[in-house]
């Protein structure tokens, strides 16, 4: 999916406000649309921004995209 251009190493951690994310993610919905993808540090994402999306995705196709994310440790 399309989302914001992402800075080397953090990605988009400075596009995000801290203190009122889903104003954000409200302003990536009107620019790139219902799925938005963002990498923040070393972790990939992808941000649902509608209800009707979230619910064909995680409910109907759980089996597809359950997964638990790959933390790497040091």
């Amino acid at each position: 999916p399309p989302g914001p251009m992402p800075l080397l190493l953090i990605g988009n951690v400075l596009s995000i406000d801290t203190k009122e994310p889903w104003l954000t993610f409200t302003q990536w919905h009107a620019a790139y649309g219902d799925l938005v993808f963002v990498r923040i540090l070393d972790q990939e994402a992808v941000v649902i921004n509608f209800q009707h999306v979230a619910e064909a995705l995680l409910d109907k196709r759980s089996r597809i995209y359950s997964d638990r994310p790959y933390l790497a440790t040091v």
